[in-house]
């Protein structure tokens, strides 16, 4: 070591007073200002449960199918049921008891992995729902779970909709959390619709965690074929079409068993 050189180590650089002195001007400035023109609400507690079925849908690899079915005939049977019954059945209702039929027919279609080697073939199609509630006084999505919706009648599960709609929160009716399994606090398949927001053509894609999801979309009208002419302001000739969508978990359904579900 020279002589006249002390031990010590590397010296720390001097501070920048002129980037502190920045830094402290522009928090002065910030409690200068005004306040800006708001309020501070409360955050729905309920809606970090939202926030967890978000996060666990963007974990799956979903394959979205968008298709457009022409319901001309169905509103015609849905007219004729209401004018023999005066109880009137949704297009949602019946949408979705044919959603559970078909799910019936191949339930690999709502199966679910059990540990690496093994799958869950469910027999009943427990559909859920989501719906708009109010909850401290903000609308919230909510689930509402129809069980054994293949072996009930359209027009039970219209009832149970419009129950839950009216329910208390927490009770038989929607959010109702049962035993500690997937099926009984979340369902088999779901079933969401935003045609009664919506006008015009639009399809939603949901972010979900089931195996099996449905989103039913607006309904529009379409030019149809009269003695070989288009047509589409006679009552008579157009056709009202709806746009859905299914949307499906590519790990416990084979590509094979996708575009066969599609095409039926």
């Amino acid at each position: 070591m020279p002589f006249g050189e002390s031990e010590r180590g590397p010296t720390l650089p001097p501070p920048n007073f002129s980037r502190l002195r920045l830094i402290l001007a522009q928090l002065l400035d910030q409690l200068k200002m005004p306040p800006a023109a708001g309020k501070i609400v409360i955050y729905p507690r309920i809606r970090n449960f939202v926030r967890d079925v978000l996060a666990e849908g963007r974990r799956k690899n979903i394959a979205h199918l968008t298709l457009e079915a022409d319901i001309g005939s169905m509103r015609e049977r849905l007219a004729e049921h209401r004018r023999r019954s005066a109880e009137p059945v949704s297009i949602t209702s019946y949408v979705a008891k044919s959603f559970a039929c078909a799910i019936d027919e191949d339930k690999r279609m709502q199966a679910y992995r059990l540990g690496k080697s093994r799958l869950v073939l469910f027999d009943d199609v427990d559909l859920v729902f989501m719906i708009e509630r109010e909850w401290e006084s903000e609308p919230i999505p909510v689930f509402s779970i129809v069980r054994a919706a293949q072996r009930k009648a359209t027009h039970e599960i219209h009832r149970e909709l419009q129950m839950a709609k009216e329910a208390p929160l927490g009770t038989d009716g929607p959010m109702n959390a049962l035993e500690n399994w997937f099926k009984d606090v979340a369902g088999t398949a779901m079933v969401s619709s935003m045609g009664m927001f919506t006008s015009g053509a639009s399809v939603g894609v949901p972010i979900t965690p089931m195996t099996l999801s449905l989103c039913i979309g607006s309904i529009e009208k379409k030019l149809a074929l009269l003695d070989g002419q288009v047509v589409y302001a006679s009552p008579n000739a157009s056709r009202r079409s709806c746009s859905t969508g299914a949307h499906c978990r590519r790990a416990p359904l084979s590509r094979t068993r996708l575009c066969r579900y599609q095409c039926a």
